[in-house]
Formats: C-alpha cells, structure tokens, sequence
C-alpha cells in the first residue's frame, strides 16, 4: 500500500514539475518576443504623434481674433479675424483716421499647410493672406506666406478674444 501511495506522490511531482517547467518554457519565450514587438509598436506611434503635433492638432484655434495691424497711410486698421471649425473666416477691418469709419468685411475658406501651422485664407474676391496661428494669437505673414521680419514684426499679431 505505501508502494501505491509513493508511486502516485512521484507520478504526481513529475506532472507537476513537468506542467511548471512548460508554463515558464512558454513565458519566457513570449517575454523575450514581445517586448521588442511592443517597443516598435511604441516607437512607431509615438514618431507619428510627434509629426502630428502642430497648431491644428494641439491648439484651440477656431474662435476670433482681433488687434490693430500696421497701415501704410492711416493710424492703423482696426481688424477682427473670425476663424470657423467648417473652413471659413470673416475678416472685418476698419482703417483708423481714414474716411468716415467705414468697415469692409471679407469672407471666404482657409486651408491649413502641410506643417498643420499656417493657414491661407481665400476669400470669395480679392487677394489671398496668409496667417500662422500660435497660442491665443494669430501672426498676418507677407504676401508670399513668410514671417515679417524687422521692427515692426509683432505688430501683425492679433490676439485672441
């Protein structure tokens, strides 16, 4: 009868001892696979994250803009930049010391570039503009799109309301 209960204890060890070593067997084989299958996964969605974070994707951008811009021949035009979620604006300027107060208003769709930070604004007539947006502001760039530079630079900027 001991011989009985000795035999079962040892079948019994070795399956178990047998079932243990295949279940680190197998752990072992997936922690050393996974773990650079997952790192890449990372990697590869953290470098496209990156590549989306610009002014489009992080800032709150639509709502309206207003400030004073530089006038060649007035005090200044006195403009409010409206920028909307579906793709268009509304510009109203009103050119300070000049005529009898008349504000023109322009209407029409912007685009975002490919680096998600610069907007041209095309209106239904006229001339094409062209904005960066940043936090809480927004910069006018020059007539082919780039930054002004020199004393009067921050002047383009409008803040937001």
């Amino acid at each position: 009868m001991k011989r009985k209960y000795v035999l079962a204890l040892a079948i019994l060890g070795l399956s178990v001892s047998t079932l243990v070593s295949c279940k680190k067997t197998d752990k072992g084989t997936a922690e050393t696979t996974d773990p650079t299958t997952k790192t890449e996964e990372v990697t590869k969605e953290g470098a496209e994250e990156s590549l989306q974070d610009n002014s489009r994707t992080s800032l709150d951008w639509s709502g309206t803009y207003a400030g004073v811009l530089p006038c060649a021949d007035c005090e200044g035009i006195e403009t409010t930049l409206e920028i909307k979620e579906d793709g268009t604006y509304k510009q109203t300027s009103l050119y300070k010391g000049v005529g009898k107060g008349e504000k023109f208003t322009e209407e029409g769709k912007f685009e975002w570039d490919s680096t998600g930070s610069k907007l041209t604004l095309t209106p239904t007539k006229g001339e094409v503009s062209f904005v960066e947006v940043h936090e809480g502001s927004v910069l006018f760039l020059d007539k082919e799109g780039n930054t002004v530079t020199g004393p009067l630079a921050e002047n383009y900027r409008l803040m937001k309301k």
